[in-house]
């Protein structure tokens, strides 16, 4: 469990995606197989049923993480349809500012300013590990620090 812990802090920020998941699938496989090792051995354990409890739940959240940071993007068509109505937009309300006023507004550059801040968050947003607006892996790390001050 420590050593999936440190390469899932150590590899999680790298773009390395499809080897990231492949080898958690590796990891995932080695602690089933040691579960059911011990599962064998005494099926009557307490120990050994929390330590699936805690697999299980590992994997289950293991399995959240994938569908919502690689899986639930928003898709192409949305990406298009959201610029194309902002440049629309941009291009109508530009266009009537000028029917109306020789002079340029400071409207309508806060307006502007404000659809491509709301774009911008959006685009980052759908990248929970790219970008200005990352997922924090603090929780991860505290957990690898509470591993290693256990006794094995």
């Amino acid at each position: 469990m420590r050593q999936h812990t440190e390469f899932r802090i150590q590899n999680v920020t790298k773009d390395r995606g499809q080897d990231l998941l492949t080898q958690s699938d590796v990891f995932h496989e080695q602690l089933w197989s040691q579960a059911m090792a011990a599962v064998d051995q005494d099926p009557r354990s307490i120990m050994t049923n929390l330590f699936l409890q805690s697999l299980n739940e590992t994997i289950k959240q293991h399995s959240k993480r994938v569908l919502v940071g690689k899986q639930s993007r928003i898709p192409f068509t949305i990406w298009t349809a959201l610029f194309s109505l902002t440049l629309f937009g941009m291009a109508s309300v530009g266009y009537q500012a000028g029917q109306n006023s020789p002079q340029r507004s400071p409207e309508s550059l806060i307006l502007v300013l404000a659809f491509a801040g709301v774009l911008f968050l959006n685009v980052d947003l759908d990248r929970p590990q790219e970008g200005l607006l990352r997922v924090s892996q603090q929780p991860m790390i505290d957990l690898l620090k509470t591993m290693q001050l256990a006794k094995p």
